[in-house]
């Protein structure tokens, strides 16, 4: 015979407020009819619960990782100039970031040594939507900066800057 353990609530007039629940075995049951009932407090119910619930929070976690690139911010990866770069007097400034931008948003801006912005163009976003690039005018021997910043698709807004010199 299977013996499991079923719940009976047990509720006196004295004491309506909580009922009261045991364990018993189906033949142990004043009405003497087995239920089918399952009983969701057993010990062995409750590691199934907590079970469930740890595989839940270990989906979410895993979905919150497998979807970290929708999360993260854009940063640069490269440039043309390179940072700290002492170049010819380059036609345009590059930056390649590692996630794709909003170009609405987005913008690269070159200035000089004086802090007087060089560039007179609106940077353009490639069709990758990842390279920001400005044209230059011919630019004179000196030290520039370019100054950028990057809204993710996700709304993050990251900024930056980097040196170059024009020899």
């Amino acid at each position: 015979m299977l013996n499991i353990a079923l719940p009976i609530t047990l509720v006196t007039p004295l004491d309506t407020r909580m009922p009261k629940t045991s364990y018993a075995t189906p033949t142990q049951r004043a009405s003497g009819t087995p239920s089918k009932m399952i009983d969701l407090f057993t010990p062995a119910m409750q590691s199934l619960r907590h079970a469930a619930r740890g595989l839940a929070v270990a989906a979410v976690i895993g979905l919150m990782g497998a979807s970290q690139g929708a999360w993260a911010h854009a940063h640069p990866v490269s440039s043309e100039p390179a940072a700290q770069a002492s170049v010819d007097a380059p036609k345009s400034v590059r930056v390649t970031f590692d996630s794709a931008l909003e170009g609405a948003f987005s913008t690269l801006t070159v200035v000089d040594a004086q802090g007087k912005p060089v560039t007179q163009t609106k940077a353009e976003l490639d069709a990758a939507r990842k390279t920001l690039t400005v044209a230059l005018p011919p630019l004179k021997a000196g030290d520039y900066q370019a100054n950028w910043v990057a809204v993710a698709n996700d709304g993050h807004r990251t900024k930056g800057s980097f040196k170059f010199t024009v020899k």
